[in-house]
C-alpha cells in the first residue's frame, strides 16, 4: 500500500478524515515538490483532544492489570 499522504496546508479535519476513512495510524506530511515534510500519528490526533499529565504512563506502567481494574 502506498503511503498516505496529506499537504501542509490541510486541516486537522482532513488529517481526521483521512485517518478514518483509510484506516491508518500514520499520514506523512509532504511540502513542495512532494517531500516529505514530517508524519502526524493518530496518537498526535487524539492528544489534540485529551491531555496526558506529565508522567502519567511511567505511574502506571509498574501496576499489574487486576490492580488496575480496581482504580
Amino acid at each position: 500500500m502506498p503511503p498516505i499522504t496529506c499537504k501542509v496546508e490541510s486541516t486537522l479535519g482532513d488529517v481526521i478524515h483521512s485517518l478514518a476513512s483509510m484506516s491508518v495510524h500514520r499520514i506523512y506530511i509532504v511540502g513542495k515538490d512532494n517531500e516529505v515534510v514530517g508524519v502526524i500519528t493518530l496518537r498526535d490526533v487524539i492528544s489534540c483532544f485529551i491531555f496526558e499529565p506529565q508522567n502519567y504512563f511511567d505511574d502506571y506502567f509498574g501496576f499489574s492489570v487486576k490492580e488496575l481494574l480496581k482504580k
